[in-house]
């Protein structure tokens, strides 16, 4: 059992490095969410025609979106393959979870205590609650301790929940017999419904309930999994398709590919740059859902098939970017703000000089990345960070 367990494993593994393209969207993703917290520093912004630069920086949170699509997507790798679903029970679900935990949890205890250390939380006995809450990944529950220590740290928590409900029914999927793709994949459609359901019955009940959680403000509501499980979903879901992809590969042809990813490109930046960003911006729903992401989520499914549009992405740069992501994703926000302070002790705005400030902050931010992933053996070719 031990051995076709491993030997599963490693089929995945060698599976997952034949895909081409995606660390280099990853890297994109990545990019994204570094300008949009780049923009918010500096106020960089300007219009050309319909075309409006803050609000295009400002939505590159999608980028968060791309990277719940790829977990969907890297999770199913696992399981949704004839090597896969050998991994289809207990002993394969707590595998995959510990390889999750590793990846994700050394590298954000490192920025989540070097943040809550340098804040002076271990001061108060409610920065020792906030500890507590980031440790076990609850800390968007909380609206005190939501971006209390650095305000990317919420996604983290979403992702370890999303992880922890993945392996919760893969658990009880297998021991009920369900662990075929489509059942698989019609479970956890039905569960990401239902979250979705829940979060715009909470989106329309008053506010006086409990502001937080409620209302059509209510922040905590929007940055837990509810909203975000039907991305994790699309994710799953575009895997699927990719296999149906690849028993056509014969009639799949490069170039048309190429071009409808740059037809859904140019059809994103219009949504999330113009006025245009109103009519898909539907209440309790985020990153525009469901256009936006569904749109992503086709993307990752044509860009390993495509051809200008895979060398782009497979560039040693982004691949680099890539492969460094969820370390930049982490350290990317306490590092504009070091550079910020920096700024600052030398009497010198960085909203003076915002592309020079983007750049050292960058740099910076990929020589922390570069460190901690050496400090954690974690290499191109075997573990990288897979959120």
């Amino acid at each position: 059992m031990i051995k076709s367990l491993r030997s599963a494993s490693a089929a995945n593994r060698a599976s997952r490095e034949k895909i081409p393209g995606l660390d280099g969207v990853r890297g994109l993703a990545c990019t994204a969410v570094f300008l949009v917290h780049w923009q918010q520093e500096t106020g960089v912004n300007g219009n050309w025609g319909p075309f409006d630069l803050e609000q295009f920086l400002q939505n590159g949170n999608i980028g968060v979106a791309v990277f719940m699509i790829l977990s969907g997507f890297f999770a199913s790798l696992n399981y949704f393959t004839p090597e896969g679903q050998q991994l289809a029970s207990l002993a394969g679900v707590r595998q995959f979870a510990s390889r999750r935990i590793y990846r994700i949890l050394p590298a954000y205890y490192v920025c989540m205590l070097t943040m809550w250390l340098a804040g002076g939380n271990w001061q108060s006995l409610r920065g020792w609650l906030d500890l507590l809450l980031h440790i076990f990944c609850l800390h968007n529950f909380l609206e005190f301790s939501l971006y209390s220590i650095t305000s990317p740290l919420w996604a983290i928590a979403v992702f370890v929940q999303w992880y922890f409900a993945f392996a919760v029914v893969m658990t009880v999927s297998s021991r009920l017999g369900v662990r075929s793709p489509g059942g698989l994949l019609l479970t956890f459609c039905t569960i990401a419904v239902a979250a979705q359901l829940l979060a715009m019955v909470m989106w329309m009940t008053p506010a006086s309930v409990n502001p937080a959680w409620f209302g059509p403000d209510a922040i905590l509501r929007d940055h837990s999994l509810l909203p975000h499980m039907p991305l994790f979903v699309l994710g799953m879901g575009a895997f699927l398709a990719r296999g149906h992809l690849l028993k056509m590969e014969l009639k799949l042809i490069p170039v048309r590919c190429d071009a409808a990813i740059l037809l859904i490109c140019l059809a994103v930046v219009a949504i999330i740059s113009t006025p245009v960003l109103t009519i898909f911006s539907i209440p309790s729903f985020r990153y525009m859902f469901p256009v936006v992401p569904l749109l992503l989520a086709v993307a990752v499914s044509l860009v390993p098939h495509s051809n200008v549009v895979r060398t782009f992405f497979d560039s040693r740069v982004l691949l680099m970017t890539g492969r460094l992501s969820y370390l930049i994703y982490l350290f990317h926000e306490p590092v504009l703000g070091g550079v910020i302070w920096a700024a600052r002790s030398l009497q010198h705005s960085v909203m003076a000089t915002p592309l020079v400030f983007g750049v050292v902050a960058m740099t910076l931010t990929v020589s922390i990345a570069l460190i901690v992933e050496k400090a954690f053996k974690i290499g191109a070719h075997t573990c990288t960070y897979r959120c």
